[in-house]
């Protein structure tokens, strides 16, 4: 399931981000001495847990597992060779906790995690998305260097091929050319 680890995000790395950014804006708060009577009294910003962060979760995307008696979908998971499952349009996996429990998490896409942080201050939400943003470019970034290597791999493959072949040098380009179209026109595409 390479394609989860590229576009998406784990409950556990979305909580940890929002903790940050929820931080860092009652300290910015603090600052500006724009706290309110309530966070003042409190004396600290306000922590999401995972469990609420997970019902959050389901209600945003209205699943219907029983997070509660997770044993069912555990053993589901188990059975896959620990592999997420897709459940109500959403990928559920399992952690380790501190004490070596396993529990649940929900494995979102990009997209499902911004809808997600609709329900956070607009300075968290800003911050998390510029964050979830900067994991879009690398993403996008990394493909481009995998599309270069394949294509370099693939041009040495044609010089060889070319070189075997004992094609005159004034052909190559010709040949280079046909190769490269021979994929796409083998599959039906221009």
């Amino acid at each position: 399931m390479e394609f989860l680890s590229k576009e998406s995000i784990n409950s556990k790395e979305l909580l940890k981000q929002i903790n940050i950014f929820r931080e860092m804006e009652y300290k910015e708060k603090e600052a500006n001495n724009t706290l309110t009577e309530v966070q003042k009294k409190r004396g600290h910003y306000i922590e999401l847990r995972h469990d609420n962060l997970l019902r959050t979760i389901k209600d945003e995307f209205n699943i219907k597992i029983d997070l509660l008696n997770f044993e069912e979908t555990l053993k589901e998971i188990v059975k896959q060779k620990n592999d997420p499952i897709y459940v109500d349009g959403i990928f559920v996996s399992t952690y380790i906790d501190k004490w070596n429990r396993q529990q649940p998490m929900f494995i979102l896409t990009i997209d499902q995690a911004k809808q997600v942080l609709l329900r956070e201050s607009r300075i968290v939400r800003s911050k998390v998305i510029e964050y979830l943003n900067s994991l879009e470019k690398r993403i996008r970034q990394l493909e481009r260097k995998k599309g270069i290597t394949a294509r370099k791999g693939e041009t040495e493959a044609i010089k060889m091929l070319l070189e075997y072949g004992e094609i005159p040098k004034e052909k190559h380009n010709l040949y280079y050319m046909t190769y490269s179209k021979l994929p796409f026109v083998a599959l039906g595409m221009k």
